[in-house]
């Protein structure tokens, strides 16, 4: 018994002594932010996660916690240039670019939003990820028509075939002008 409690103790030190302090540091200074969100306090824990980002200006937490309190309290037009500063800072950072596309479809500036995902695809010719991260979005904000345009516009970038065809197909009967997408090729298996 007494030999298990060592290799307990001895594994918790190795945990303790493996942990990075800074990232320990990070989520602890939002903990009391996300406890006020949870109980409907979001100025409170807006304000919370603003000091964090002042002093951090790249904390993701922090920077998701403001998009979540900010959106209820109408007043997103104060998280962009933090997300700004941050992508500056961070400019190859995936989190933080779809953050920012988020943010630009919440303020419904949708020329920004288009121009930012398509430099960001073009730093990332082969991936999915800006166009995905477009389309969603916009479909978050119920912008189907749009959010269907942005995912045509990466199968037809990327070549088309099943790229990025779940998406809008998924969306059929939910609204938008109802726009027939290409269907996805089908694949077929035999079974032996």
């Amino acid at each position: 018994m007494s030999r298990s409690i060592n290799w307990a103790a001895v594994a918790a030190l190795v945990l303790l002594a493996s942990a990075d302090p800074a990232r320990v540091a990070r989520g602890q200074a939002i903990g009391p932010g996300f406890e006020l969100e949870r109980s409907g306090r979001y100025a409170d824990a807006a304000t919370i996660y603003f000091t964090t980002v002042r002093s951090d200006p790249t904390n993701l937490a922090a920077l998701l916690g403001l998009e979540r309190t900010l959106f209820v309290l109408n007043r997103m037009t104060e998280l962009l240039p933090l997300v700004q500063n941050a992508r500056a800072r961070l400019p190859e950072s995936p989190a933080l670019r779809s953050l920012e596309l988020r943010v630009y479809a919440a303020l419904n500036q949708t020329d920004s939003l288009e121009a930012i995902a398509l430099r960001w695809a073009a730093s990332v010719p082969r991936s999915d990820a800006p166009y995905r991260e477009w389309g969603l979005a916009l479909a978050d904000r119920r912008m189907w028509d749009e959010a269907r345009r942005a995912y045509l516009t990466g199968r037809e970038t990327l070549g088309g075939g099943a790229t990025l065809a779940f998406e809008p197909a998924r969306w059929s009967g939910w609204g938008g002008s109802g726009a027939r997408v290409p269907p996805a090729p089908r694949v077929l298996c035999r079974v032996r």
